[in-house]
């Protein structure tokens, strides 16, 4: 098994013993303020590790009351979710949907400009890796 994140179809991060860190800054789309999320890819699991924006609104929670299930807290103006555990182990970026994306693939740049997508558990044999066929397993299902 293994963690795969993908660029406009192109592998930039293979994970298999070190989590991957894959961060994205973008300015929501209408109150525009900041949105960071950074997720840690595992070989087995996709975690939320944290999420941070300043204020409620369409495609993010709608209040406090949409977070009482999660790691909360309201630091420093802005609103914090920790560690939340990505059931389904994968996750599809319309990084081309946002103002000014910024995304990081282990504290490097890459420049996505479609979608970013992020796999993890991923079944590959030593032929596909030895290949580069992976990418299509980026694809999610």
């Amino acid at each position: 098994m293994v963690g795969v994140v993908c660029a406009d179809g192109e592998v930039v991060a293979l994970v298999f013993s070190e989590p991957a860190n894959v961060t994205i800054a973008y300015l929501h789309s209408v109150e525009l303020y900041e949105v960071v999320e950074v997720y840690l890819v595992y070989a087995d699991r996709l975690e939320l590790a944290r999420m941070v924006w300043r204020g409620f609104g369409a495609g993010l929670p709608s209040s406090t009351e949409d977070l009482q299930y999660l790691r909360h807290r309201y630091l420093e103006g802005a609103q914090v979710v920790e560690g939340v555990s990505i059931s389904s182990g994968a996750l599809l970026v319309q990084v081309r949907h946002m103002v000014n994306p910024k995304v990081l693939v282990n504290h490097r740049e890459v420049y996505p400009r479609g979608c970013l997508a992020i796999r993890a558990g991923v079944a590959v044999s030593l032929v596909e890796l030895a290949l580069g066929l992976i990418a299509r397993e980026c694809l999610l299902r």
